[in-house]
């Protein structure tokens, strides 16, 4: 199971996706929660959040609204190439009618960045949350992601960044 699993809670973190017909599916979620929180929550506290997401009054509630609401633009940033196209036995094609044109590509590429951006900013709010309540959820910062810097926030006070939310993300893994 996944912390999110159904498209109102999609909607309910900024994103507002329309399905056309009962056979849509929302993004691949897991694929997701794999490369962006998994990581940084650990596999213990990861597995928690996954037992604990259906629980009315969780302790764990306000860590699991701020995973979901990263998770689910990113979830829809990874997986947008494949919802855009389909692909079949005569090869891959992108989906129109009189009633929907596939975006142009500044549109697509402007849809994708903003998308990333929204990720990424709750992805840091998130991390600002695990400092400050580490030791309620007994979390410590994984090998992978132990830096002198914690957050881009952070970074961004020594060096000025535009989107240091996002610079950070991506710097982390070097």
């Amino acid at each position: 199971m996944a912390l999110i699993n159904n498209i109102e809670t999609v909607r309910a973190n900024g994103v507002n996706v329309m399905f056309i017909n009962d056979n849509s599916s929302i993004a691949d979620i897991t694929a997701a929660e794999e490369r962006f929180l998994e990581p940084i929550l650990g596999a213990v506290l990861y597995e928690i959040l996954l037992d604990e997401v259906d629980v009315v009054n969780s302790d764990y509630l306000p860590l699991i609204k701020k995973a979901q609401k990263a998770l689910a633009p990113l979830a829809y940033w990874l997986d947008l190439p494949h919802i855009q196209s389909t692909i079949s036995d005569r090869g891959a094609g992108t989906f129109s009618s009189d009633n929907m044109q596939p975006l142009h590509r500044w549109e697509y590429e402007s849809l994708r960045e903003s998308l990333a951006d929204k990720g990424c900013f709750a992805l840091e709010k998130m991390l600002q949350h695990l400092f400050e309540e580490a030791d309620f959820y007994e979390w410590t910062v994984p090998a992978t992601h132990n830096t002198i810097i914690k957050t881009g926030t952070e970074f961004s006070s020594i060096v000025t960044l535009f989107q240091p939310y996002r610079t950070f993300e991506n710097l982390r893994p070097l």
